[in-house]
């Protein structure tokens, strides 16, 4: 090999800002591994090992399918468009009725007031 440098270079030459500003721009807008389908992945664990379920997509002759399931041996699967909108369903039914925000905020007011005023 035919190089200049002495053992140990860094070398900083070659690109220039220019082709280093279009590189980071291309690396940055690369599609990672977020999958709108699969918003739950992370949150959800294997009833079997406890561990964390993934997901991922698969084509079949008619559609592509996405699934949530475990990467250990266990093989647990469960179909990532039945669990979201299940989960879905269970948060509409937390979120505070017209009005209840509002009151919710006085009281913590209160009670922070409250809690304030006994330290001082």
């Amino acid at each position: 090999m035919d190089n200049d440098l002495p053992l140990g270079t860094i070398y900083t030459g070659g690109i220039s800002q220019s082709m280093d500003i279009r590189i980071e721009k291309y690396s940055s807008s690369r599609p990672g591994t977020y999958c709108k389908d699969l918003v739950l992945r992370g949150f959800l664990y294997c009833p079997l090992c406890a561990k964390q379920l993934t997901g991922s997509t698969s084509k079949g002759r008619h559609a592509y399918y996405t699934y949530y399931h475990c990467k250990s041996p266990c093989k647990v699967r469960y179909n990532a468009n039945g669990i979201n909108i299940e989960v879905e369903k269970d948060l509409r039914q937390l979120m505070p009725k017209p009005g209840m925000a509002e009151l919710f905020k006085e009281i913590i007011c209160d009670v922070t007031i409250a809690i304030c005023k006994q330290k001082y």
